[in-house]
C-alpha cells in the first residue's frame, strides 16, 4: 500500500513540476512542432482579402499588451511593456471568439503567405516580425500551464532554449524555428546592418526591449522601428551609465556586428536613436545580464 501512495505521488509531483509538452513530436525525433490547432482547421480558415497579419495581430496584442508609464528622460515619455499572459491564457480556454479567430487566420496567414508577394522588404521584413513575436507569444500560450511556466529558456528543459532552437512553425511552406527566422531570414533581409531588429523581435522576456502594442506593417515600417529602438534605449535595462561604464542590454553584446555595420560603431548607433541631450557616453562598456523570466504582467 505505502509503494502505491509513494508512486502516485511521485507521478503527481513529475506532473506538476513539468510543463505542458504542447508540440508534437514529428516522426520520434528531438523535433517539435508547434501546432495549436489541426492541419484541417488551419486550411478551413477564410481569410479576408482586405486584410494582412498586422490586422489579425492587434485584436491579440490590444487584449494583452500592458503599457507601464516610467516618467521622463531626457524630456522623452518613457513606457515600458509587460504581457498579460493569464490573460491570453483565460481569453483561449474559454474560447474568446475574436481571439480564436484571430490566432487561427494567422495560423493561416504565415503559413500560406508568399512574402515574395510584398512590393517591398519592408514588407517581407514586417512579415517575418510579426511572425517571429506572434510564434513566440503562442509558444508561451501552448506551455503556460496554468501559470508554472516561469520562463521561455524552460519549455522543453529547464534552461534548454529549445523554444528557439528546436521548435518549428510554418511560415511560407517552410519549417522554421525562432532562431531561423531571426539568424536567417531577418538579419540577412537587412544584410545583418539593421540594429533596429533587436528591437522589434521580441523573445518574452524581461530583458527584452519593448513589444509595441501595434503590429508591423510595411508602409509603418521604419517609423516603427525607429520608435521601438528610441523608446528601448530609453530603458535602464537597455542602457545605462555607471561611473567610467556605460551598462548596455545584451543584444549589443551577442549582435554587435549589426550595429557597428549600421552606424559604424555600437555607440554612434545609440547615439543616433538617443535624445540630443543625452550625456556623453563613458569610455568603457559593459553588458547587464539578461533577464530570461517572462514578461509578465501578473
Amino acid at each position: 500500500m505505502k509503494s502505491i501512495i509513494f508512486l502516485l505521488l511521485l507521478a503527481f509531483s513529475l506532473m506538476s513540476c513539468n510543463y505542458q509538452e504542447a508540440v508534437t513530436l514529428q516522426g520520434g525525433s528531438a523535433v517539435s512542432f508547434l501546432r495549436a490547432f489541426s492541419s484541417e482547421e488551419v486550411d478551413e480558415v477564410v481569410l479576408s482579402p482586405d486584410l494582412v497579419d498586422a490586422d489579425y495581430f492587434e485584436v491579440i496584442l490590444s487584449k494583452i499588451v500592458v503599457s507601464v508609464g516610467l516618467g521622463s528622460s531626457y524630456g522623452e515619455s518613457v513606457f515600458d511593456t509587460l504581457v498579460d499572459y493569464n490573460e491570453y491564457y483565460q481569453l483561449t480556454k474559454t474560447g474568446n471568439a475574436e481571439v480564436l479567430n484571430a490566432r487561427k487566420s494567422l495560423y493561416k496567414y504565415f503559413k500560406v503567405t508568399n512574402p515574395d508577394s510584398f512590393s517591398s522588404t519592408n514588407g517581407k521584413l514586417a512579415f517575418y516580425i510579426n511572425a517571429y513575436n506572434f510564434f513566440t507569444l503562442e509558444t508561451v500560450l501552448l506551455n503556460f500551464n496554468e501559470g508554472r511556466l516561469k520562463s521561455i529558456t524552460d519549455i522543453g528543459g529547464r534552461g534548454s532554449f529549445r523554444a528557439f532552437t528546436k521548435i518549428f512553425h510554418e511560415v511560407s511552406g517552410k519549417k522554421l524555428s525562432l532562431d531561423q527566422i531571426e539568424n536567417e531570414v531577418v538579419r540577412p533581409m537587412v544584410n545583418f546592418a539593421d540594429g533596429r531588429i533587436h528591437f522589434a523581435l521580441i523573445c518574452a522576456s524581461i530583458g527584452c526591449p519593448i513589444l509595441l502594442e501595434k503590429a508591423y506593417r510595411e508602409d509603418q515600417l521604419d517609423e516603427q522601428l525607429d520608435l521601438a529602438t528610441r523608446k528601448g534605449l530609453l530603458l535602464s535595462r537597455i542602457l545605462s551609465i555607471n561611473g567610467n561604464s556605460i551598462l548596455l542590454g545584451q543584444i549589443f553584446n551577442w549582435f554587435a556586428d549589426d550595429f557597428i555595420n549600421d552606424e559604424g560603431s555600437v555607440k554612434a548607433f545609440l547615439k543616433k536613436y538617443l535624445p540630443a541631450n543625452a550625456p556623453a557616453f563613458p569610455a568603457n562598456i559593459d553588458y547587464i545580464e539578461y533577464d530570461w523570466l517572462l514578461n509578465a504582467s501578473r
